[in-house]
């Protein structure tokens, strides 16, 4: 009966603080970790992203390239396959990955291509040639598709074929875009591109054939204050494509929800700030997406994250004060109601 009175409170709680989101993350649902694993004394780790898929936690490491295979409950260490090289099973610098129709797609950087691992036992099946951009990209309906690297024309989108491999650009930028291709992580469910610019607080929904369906501003957006205070160190310089400082720092789709992770700095050292992990939440439905809501989670001094995913109900995020902690967040209730 208790639980039951403390899990009503917390709904309403939340409902309310959901209701009126026109002030700063101070006054949104703080969310404490369920379990946290360290591997800071695992030399196998020195720089991890992680995705989930529907078998197991996959983390990669770009430096040591090598591909991690974790439980999802006890976070241990399953299998772990790749060295540095140019083989199979051998990487050069690995970016973001994605999972598909049992399948692992990680992305090469220095082999630019494509690697294509058994999702469940990790082994090598084939590699795709293709440059991807530095960001998140998706793999759906038989196809990849990432944000376009720097090309010729002024395409948003790459889609790379899994049936001929072929790399086809399209999608035109508008003015809302700045310059800069590759600072936009490209999720996919099987009718829309959900594009989130990691340099300027936009989202938008294309179609699969890049047609723009919608442009979601938050440039002001109270509920990022936290960020946009300074917002002359976060944005980019549309006459300097090399200068960047990203805002939004990951992303993720779970179910009907778009989940961004929102970096936040500090105005005096302009850099990451600490403890608590701030995200949006945002609600697509049909051809409409809307912010509903943000929570933050606690993940104690030096706790920045660098990459998140969400499988069922909780959130797996990278931290720590040397970024090789992995800490889990049952973040259900707050996605039931936003």
């Amino acid at each position: 009966m208790s639980r039951k009175i403390v899990l009503t409170a917390l709904i309403f709680t939340v409902l309310i603080q959901c209701s009126d989101l026109n002030e700063s993350f101070e006054n949104v649902p703080v969310i404490q970790p369920l379990q946290t694993a360290t591997l800071e004394d695992n030399v196998q780790f020195v720089s991890v992203k992680l995705s989930c898929t529907e078998s197991n936690l996959i983390a990669t490491d770009g430096q040591t390239n090598r591909v991690h295979q974790l439980d999802y409950e006890t976070l241990h260490v399953l299998k772990s396959v790749g060295k540095e090289g140019k083989g199979p099973e051998e990487f050069n610098g690995i970016y973001y990955f994605d999972s598909y129709d049992g399948d692992l797609y990680v992305s090469d950087a220095g082999n630019q291509g494509i690697h294509v691992l058994n999702e469940n036992n990790l082994e090598y099946e084939s590699f795709i040639p293709g440059r991807l951009s530095g960001t998140r990209f998706s793999v759906q309906s038989g196809s990849i598709y990432s944000a376009a690297p720097f090309v010729d024309d002024d395409s948003i989108f790459q889609m790379i074929s899994l049936e001929d491999n072929d790399s086809y650009y399209f999608g035109e930028s508008n003015e809302s875009l700045i310059p800069g291709r590759n600072y936009y992580h490209v999720l996919a469910n099987n009718t829309r591109l959900f594009a989130v610019s990691l340099t300027e607080p936009e989202v938008e929904i294309y179609g699969l054939d890049g047609s723009l369906i919608q442009t979601v501003r938050l440039r002001d957006e109270p509920l990022l204050s936290e960020t946009l205070q300074y917002a002359n160190q976060f944005y980019r310089d549309p006459g300097n494509s090399s200068s960047a400082v990203i805002l939004f720092q990951d992303a993720t789709l779970i179910n009907d929800h778009l989940i961004v992770n929102v970096l936040n700095h500090r105005q005096e050292s302009n850099v990451k700030s600490t403890t608590y992990n701030n995200y949006v939440v945002l609600r697509f439905d049909g051809n409409v997406l809307q912010k509903t809501g943000a929570f933050r989670t606690n993940m104690g001094e030096g706790g920045v994250t660098s990459s998140f995913c969400v499988n069922e109900n909780r959130l797996y995020s990278t931290g720590g004060p040397n970024q090789l902690d992995i800490f889990v967040f049952d973040i259900g209730d707050l996605l039931d109601y936003f």
